[in-house]
């Protein structure tokens, strides 16, 4: 009798786990750069500058990798 191996959704729609991590990675971001822009002043460096780079970055970057992003597959010789 074999086992029936369970795919689970990820892999149904063509993610993998470092799909996952990367996205993971992209909230996080997303979370730092909204916390940047709560904590820092009207004039202050975190609201004006690091806030919104860190936005852009998990926006704009990290969430398209995360979802573009293919492994390679194996070359057997």
């Amino acid at each position: 009798m074999k086992k029936e191996k369970k795919d689970n959704v990820f892999t149904l729609i063509g993610l993998s786990r470092v799909n996952l991590q990367i996205f993971i990675g992209g909230i996080l971001l997303i979370l730092l750069g909204y916390l940047a822009l709560a904590v820092g002043g009207k004039e202050d460096f975190l609201s004006l500058v690091a806030g919104p780079l860190l936005l852009l970055a998990g926006y704009v970057v990290l969430i398209p990798v995360a979802i573009l992003y293919r492994e390679k597959p194996e070359k057997n010789s």
